[in-house]
């Protein structure tokens, strides 16, 4: 099958080569000159391609990078978000454990002041007012 073709090819070459032989000189030239035309537009896009895939690269790069610090810059306002809750919740026990103490020591002063009241108004009962 392989010599098949290669005598098929060797045909085929054969047969090109008498029409070029017979073709006008100038216009085998054209076709070159059309060939390399079409191959250097293909190495040009083929480069303006490739820029375009590296500036896109670049470009994805810079994004990820203001990606992370956007992130780093989340992380950190996170973490003084939670200090801050943490020094707020302290606060927060500091004024119930006051408001405890004060109402304790508001008791123990009406306590005082009722035993105080008690005494005061026994003894006023015990002075004998001449009318």
């Amino acid at each position: 099958m392989n010599k098949k073709l290669a005598n098929i090819d060797n045909e085929k070459l054969s047969e090109e080569k008498e029409i070029l032989l017979q073709t006008n000189p100038l216009i085998i030239l054209g076709y070159i000159k059309t060939c390399f035309e079409i191959i250097m537009n293909m190495q040009k896009a083929e480069k303006e391609s490739f820029k375009e895939c590296s500036v896109n690269e670049n470009g994805y790069e810079q994004i990820i990078q203001n990606l992370e610090e956007e992130i780093r810059n989340h992380i950190r306002i996170e973490q003084q978000l939670k200090i801050h809750v943490e020094m707020l919740q302290g606060k927060i026990e500091e004024a119930e454990k006051n408001d405890q103490n004060n109402e304790t020591n508001i008791k123990t002063v009406n306590l005082v002041s009722i035993r105080r009241n008690s005494g005061f108004l026994k003894i006023v009962s015990m002075i004998k007012i001449p009318k």
